[in-house]
């Protein structure tokens, strides 16, 4: 994959994520659900679990930001996304370090 299909193919991962947030907005099962799904894209084209969080929710805008989400609802957003990034990523030794993915 060269340099700008591997840009457009993060663009698209990025915006098909927005688009399912949008729609999982109220919904805490439903954005559990897309955010599984943001990881699962994200770990095909071998994104690391820090870039997907910088993504997520350290960039400005971050990704439900950008789906339309107010600050009030972003807070609940992020311990979420953290807490299923911790149950996907946590080493079952312990160490809460993220693992590689695959």
């Amino acid at each position: 994959m060269t340099d700008d299909e591997y840009e457009k193919a993060v663009d698209e991962m990025i915006g098909a994520a927005v688009d399912r947030f949008r729609l999982a907005r109220g919904k805490e099962k439903a954005l559990e659900l897309a955010i599984e799904q943001y990881l699962d894209d994200g770990e095909s084209l071998e994104i690391g679990p820090y870039e997907l969080h910088d993504y997520f929710h350290i960039s400005i805008p971050g990704l439900l930001e950008k789906a339309g989400y107010p600050a009030s609802e972003l807070e609940a957003g992020s311990a979420l996304f953290n807490k299923v990034c911790k149950s996907r990523y946590e080493d079952q030794s312990g160490d809460d370090s993220p693992r590689s993915p695959g």
